[in-house]
């Protein structure tokens, strides 16, 4: 931090220099800057080791010598007469983010950007000045740290997000496979034994049954289909910004491609409907979204992944196409900056695609991003992206998505379970492997689990996702623990393997058991014949 003195190894007086200086000092010197604090006649009065290494590169070891070698530019220029920094500090003058050059004794120059702020008394009176030199190479090497670690950070995010989204229906296609070649299995064994007959009685139900299998597989294999296909979008060369973009695929793949990465701060929901097509490129669009999420969910401190919520919405107003990212916490993250290049908070220091970066792309498909200021509600405070894109010529809007689940039916006296998990596949194939042995109910909502518990429903086993949008495993469990205590011990919480910290914790505080995704179809099995045979009736 500040060295006193860095001149003549004398005690400068310091009475006449401001508390707020000082830490405004120190805080340049973190940054990099050669702060030094000059008097009446230009000597230092004091200074950080930068501003020391700066004057001695100049060979004269005085500020005066140092200002006096400065060309200006790019040190090919000199100064004319009188509008050198000398000259003009001589004159009690400010200098606002001059561009300055220090020849080098090897030749090359070096750039920096000087700033001179006058320190006057409360009447007025010249005192000296605080002088701030920036090295230009240094900002150039900071910014081209920042692009690196933008891209990596944006790939790192992107790819957990990925294993994240193939995981889920990986599990459904493996456990369908599993359960096709199990009933293939049977009918071959009751064929080879020669009971035509009761092969023939079995045939409808399993053909039924098989084709309902093939069929969710299919569906599988879509979804990591669909993930390639991000994957490939975010592949592809920047093109031109006239093309056409089908605005609910590439607002699907950004959601998909930066879920895991928000979920680790916040839930993440979604409402949009059928969306025209907008200028640009599905790649672009997606990207630029998936950063906007990540930005989103980089504005909740630590700790609030759980009440936190970043919802993706949509609409067209006018001749556009506005997506918003609205961010709702009880307090707001400061972002860490690093100096870049001319606007507020184009560098910020997590890795991710930075906002400035977001708002030129937006600019190229003829759109603007813009962020608002914070209103504070009743469930804390509240900041958006919007994001506003033009529509595309002839653009055509996609057909509505529509989703089901499907609960079973109880019989006699089996076993009941309870899954509950929001991708409707994994839900699907838990009732596949397990409705032999049990009646299975599948859910895709907590909260709507939770009605249906408090309302006096049973079961012997409740299988959970831990994280859901709008009700994580968790919060249902806790939810649970307060108006249904004698049940939390049959829950079983299922996970992909993607936890926050307080996911974790909570993991390793309850008893409860757990299973992780993919799970082979018999360990599920008998898991939940363990949990229902050592259950009091």
């Amino acid at each position: 931090m500040l060295s006193w003195p860095i001149r003549r190894g004398e005690t400068p007086n310091l009475t006449d220099v401001d508390d707020l200086e000082l830490v405004l000092a120190r805080a340049l010197d973190a940054q990099g800057w050669a702060v030094m604090f000059v008097g009446n006649g230009l000597e230092v009065l004091a200074g950080n080791p930068a501003a020391a290494e700066v004057i001695r590169a100049a060979g004269g070891g005085t500020l005066h010598g140092l200002l006096a070698t400065l060309r200006a530019g790019d040190g090919a220029t000199p100064f004319l007469p009188g509008t050198s920094p000398l000259a003009r500090l001589e004159r009690q003058e400010a200098i606002d983010e001059e561009q300055v050059a220090l020849a080098a004794p090897e030749g090359t120059a070096r750039l920096f950007t000087l700033t001179a702020l006058p320190l006057r008394t409360a009447t007025g009176a010249w005192r000296g000045a605080l002088v701030l030199l920036r090295d230009r190479g240094r900002q150039t090497a900071d910014r081209l740290r920042l692009a690196v670690r933008a891209h990596t950070g944006a790939v790192r995010g992107f790819a957990t997000s990925v294993a994240h989204d193939v995981n889920n229906p990986l599990v459904a296609l493996v456990a369908h496979l599993d359960f096709l070649n199990q009933e293939l299995d049977s009918l071959g064994a009751v064929s080879s034994g020669r009971d035509d007959d009761a092969a023939l009685v079995r045939l409808p139900d399993a053909t039924a049954q098989m084709t309902e299998s093939v069929r969710a597989a299919r569906e599988a294999v879509d979804r990591i289909r669909l993930t390639i296909r991000d994957l490939r979008l975010l592949g592809q060369p920047r093109q031109s910004s006239t093309g056409v973009a089908d605005a609910v695929r590439a607002l699907d793949g950004a959601r998909r491609l930066a879920s895991v990465a928000v979920l680790q701060r916040a839930r993440l929901t979604h409402a949009y409907g059928r969306l025209p097509a907008v200028r640009g490129t599905e790649s672009d669009v997606c990207q630029l979204v998936a950063s906007l999420l990540m930005w989103g969910a980089r504005r909740v401190p630590d700790g609030q992944a759980e009440t936190a919520d970043v919802r993706l919405l949509a609409a067209v107003e006018g001749d556009d196409v506005v997506i918003a990212v609205a961010v709702s916490a009880a307090s707001f993250a400061v972002p860490t900056f690093v100096e870049g290049d001319d606007d507020e908070g184009i560098a910020e220091a997590s890795g991710d695609m930075t906002l400035s970066m977001c708002a030129a792309m937006a600019a190229e498909l003829g759109g603007s991003l813009v962020e608002t200021a914070d209103e504070t509600t009743g469930a804390g405070r509240t900041r958006a992206f919007r994001l506003r894109l033009p529509l595309a010529d002839g653009a055509v809007a996609p057909a509505p998505r529509t989703t089901a689940s499907h609960p079973a039916v109880g019989q006699g006296n089996r076993a009941k379970v309870l899954v509950i998990d929001d991708e409707e596949a994994v839900g699907t194939v838990c009732r596949r492997i397990l409705q032999r042995e049990n009646d299975v109910t599948v859910l895709t909502r907590g909260d709507d689990a939770l009605v249906l518990l408090l309302q006096g429903a049973r079961f012997d086993v409740i299988l959970c996702d831990m994280m859901m949008p709008e009700m994580s495993g968790p919060e249902f469990y806790e939810a649970l623990r307060t108006g249904r205590p004698d049940v939390i011990d049959r829950v079983v919480f299922m996970s992909g393997g993607a936890f926050t910290p307080r996911s974790r914790d909570f993991l390793d505080r309850v008893p409860n058991s757990r299973i992780e995704k993919p799970f082979d179809p018999q360990v599920l099995s008998s898991l939940v014949r363990d949990r229902v045979t050592g259950r009091s009736p």
